[in-house]
């Protein structure tokens, strides 16, 4: 959940609709808070924020595969995304990317302070990719197993 923007509204003149397609279905109700998203919610995520809609909770990450296999100099783009609720505030959620396992220095991130970013390695071998999202209060992570193969030409002598 990335909240664009969280405001009370005082008081509301004239008409207005929320959801629905303008028939008589009318809302007997006062709001006094609208939340936009800048995505769409899961029932999951809607059901947090009806139970628990003010606490500061731990980032989410969703990475698309636990394991990459890739070639040695090309750059991969690792399947990784990350969000937060934005409390304490936005400006604190944090994220990262290090080595865990294998030769660090043979590792190269694109921009290892993003989720999605690219990596290019220059030694084959099995390497770990730790990524960490923080928002100064909770912490969430996930690895990645990634084996570097190298790449070259096959000459057949016959």
């Amino acid at each position: 959940m990335n909240p664009a923007y969280t405001g009370a509204f005082k008081s509301v003149e004239g008409g207005f609709l929320v959801g629905g397609n303008g028939g008589n279905r009318n809302l007997d109700a006062l709001l006094d808070n609208f939340r936009f998203y800048g995505c769409i919610l899961t029932p999951a995520e809607i059901q947090l924020l009806a139970v628990d809609p003010d606490n500061n909770h731990a980032p989410v990450i969703e990475a698309t595969a636990e394991q990459l296999k890739v070639k040695t100099g090309d750059w991969a783009v690792l399947p990784v995304a990350a969000w937060d609720d934005g409390v304490p505030s936005a400006e604190a959620f944090t994220t990262g990317w290090s080595v865990t396992g294998g030769e660090a220095e043979q590792v190269h991130f694109e921009d290892a302070a993003e989720a999605g970013t690219s990596v290019r390695f220059t030694r084959s071998g099995a390497y770990t990719l730790k990524f960490v999202a923080s928002d100064g209060v909770f912490t969430a992570d996930t690895s990645i197993d990634v084996l570097a193969v190298a790449k070259g030409t096959v000459l057949l002598l016959l």
